[in-house]
């Protein structure tokens, strides 16, 4: 029998190994549709911020990234996304990955809409790529990873607690929110020393009785005791936190 290609392959490209790198949790604007251009529907998301959590690399991310998205005629959809780190120790990461999502209609149609399903329902696969001129995350001391595998799994919403004078309840979700406290001295603040909430959502009404800029108006603060029962674990397990 003849020799297969891959028989002389050596032993570190026979397998794959791969190691949990981070969570991270973005925070996007809704999304601007740019529409049917020639050969792709586009539609882009501009990150307002979000944070990443991990083993050995954890930090935020800075606003004013993007996610170029183009709709395919076979259903899918793919990404183009950069980004840029923070890490808890200042130093800047650029990520860009590319990806792409494809599934039934159904269960691309409730994806579309917000809605939870299960992973193994779909297929969302991203390859992100990570540079940085910090010695300490850069060649030699941390070679690795450069680059890497991702996937998605989404989170269900946190609704906005937020009520008018009228006594209508807001129907945004919360996009962000941020503790205030005591810092300890990992440079953070515990959960059991939270003093209130600072939240955003994803609605353009006015929440805070003010008009000075767009997210002043998005922007509301509640007293933990404030909270319906859930919300803060919600806040804490759902990276949104920044």
């Amino acid at each position: 029998m003849a020799a297969r290609l891959r028989d002389d392959l050596p032993d570190p490209l026979t397998q794959s190994r791969t190691r949990p790198l981070f969570v991270m949790r973005l925070d996007v604007q809704p999304l601007q549709i740019v529409g049917a251009a020639p050969g792709v529907y586009r539609r882009i998301g501009v990150v307002r911020g979000g944070s990443f959590d991990g083993e050995r690399l954890s930090g935020e991310v800075l606003e004013g990234s993007s996610d170029w998205q183009a709709l395919r005629s076979d259903g899918s959809t793919t990404l183009d996304v950069r980004l840029v780190l923070k890490t808890t120790d200042s130093a800047l990461i650029g990520m860009t990955y590319r990806g792409i999502r494809h599934g039934p209609p159904d269960v691309t149609a409730r994806l579309e809409k917000g809605e939870v399903v299960d992973p193994a329902m779909y297929y969302f696969r991203m390859a992100p790529f990570l540079e940085t001129a910090s010695a300490e995350y850069g060649e030699p001391r941390w070679p690795a990873p450069r680059s890497a595998m991702m996937t998605d799994v989404p989170r269900p919403p946190i609704p906005c607690p937020f009520v008018y004078a009228d006594g209508r309840q807001c129907t945004g979700v919360i996009r962000r929110a941020r503790a205030y406290g005591p810092i300890g001295r990992d440079g953070a603040v515990a959960r059991s020393k939270v003093r209130k909430y600072r939240l955003w959502c994803s609605e353009k009404d006015d929440h805070a009785g003010v008009v000075a800029s767009f997210e002043a108006k998005q922007r509301m603060e509640f007293y933990p005791d404030q909270l319906e029962p859930g919300v803060e674990d919600q806040l804490w397990s759902g990276g949104l936190l920044i």
